[in-house]
């Protein structure tokens, strides 16, 4: 997904790690240059795109050009570390 509405880089990594201590988030990955690319891992059982969207609209931010892919499991290069 793009993140609209938000460009400055602490406003980008405050939406990271509030989509990273969403319940079901496994990795998530904000970039702080345009245009703002985010991938974010999440367990379908546990959150939604929905979910994930009204984590960006608490910060004034909006998902763009929203891709959802339904992964068989999660590469081990992508698996996060232990929090």
């Amino acid at each position: 997904m793009l993140i609209g509405g938000s460009s400055c880089a602490s406003c980008l990594i405050r939406i990271e790690k509030k989509l990273k201590a969403t319940p079901g988030v496994l990795k998530a990955m904000v970039s702080v240059y345009r245009p703002y690319p985010a991938v974010v891992i999440y367990d379908c059982k546990k959150t939604s795109i929905a979910a994930l969207r009204k984590v960006l609209e608490s910060e004034k931010a909006s998902a763009e050009k929203t891709l959802d892919v339904k992964l068989k499991e999660v590469p081990a290069l992508l698996m996060p570390n232990s929090k």
